[in-house]
């Protein structure tokens, strides 16, 4: 039965103020002011971030790293740093600023097309130059999280 836990009433008003009180202390343990605007854009960096080591363990350490279970190690981190930036933007955003988002929108979208898409594409067909296609999605895919990053 903890104290500082608080209670559902029948009554709204004082709803509100448990809500209030709880938000509150979300709000300083974010740092006190309650503006988590810093978490947010870290998030965006992360996904960034998490492509690029993506593309960087996809070719660059294949060259230096020759044992599979330590390239398969690096690849699920980058899983799973990619899902938990996701699920850490879920929780700093607020949906009513959809409207202003529709670069970072677009360049997802076109990340999605270039880069999977044409990795489907080459593994379908055996067309080995539809990799070259791969990387424009992986740069949409960065500068869609930096646009993200700054409210586009």
């Amino acid at each position: 039965q903890g104290l500082d836990r608080p209670r559902l009433v029948a009554s709204a008003p004082l709803f509100r103020v448990a809500s209030a009180a709880r938000l509150a202390r979300l709000g300083a343990m974010s740092g006190g002011s309650g503006d988590r605007t810093w978490l947010w854009t870290a998030s965006c960096y992360s996904g960034a971030l998490g492509v690029a080591l993506g593309a960087f363990g996809a070719h660059a350490l294949k060259k230096t790293v020759t044992d599979p279970a330590l390239l398969n190690a690096w690849d699920t981190a980058v899983k799973y740093q990619l899902v938990h930036t996701a699920v850490l933007l879920t929780t700093t955003k607020q949906p009513q600023d959809r409207e202003q988002r529709t670069l970072s929108t677009g360049l997802f979208m076109a990340g999605n097309i270039l880069f999977s898409g044409s990795l489907y594409a080459l593994v379908l067909t055996g067309v080995k130059k539809l990799g070259a296609i791969t990387p424009m999605g992986g740069m949409c895919y960065i500068f869609g999280w930096l646009a993200l990053a700054h409210g586009r």
